[in-house]
């Protein structure tokens, strides 16, 4: 799944790492979140203002 926004874009890899203190942080949890429980993958591309996801494949039941 690919998101683009028109906007300028962000610095993405300052969220790249689960040691960032996020406690005093307004924005980044999300970031987090989406990686630690969702998506296999979340690669930015063209400044930060692309973002391709990718889901673990669903299991033969």
């Amino acid at each position: 799944m690919a998101v683009e926004d028109q906007g300028d874009g962000f610095d993405w890899s300052a969220y790249e790492t689960s040691r960032l203190d996020l406690d005093n942080r307004a924005e980044g949890h999300g970031i987090m979140k989406a990686r630690q429980m969702s998506f296999t993958t979340l690669d930015y591309i063209k400044g930060g203002n692309t973002v391709i996801a990718t889901f673990p494949a669903a299991q033969d039941v």
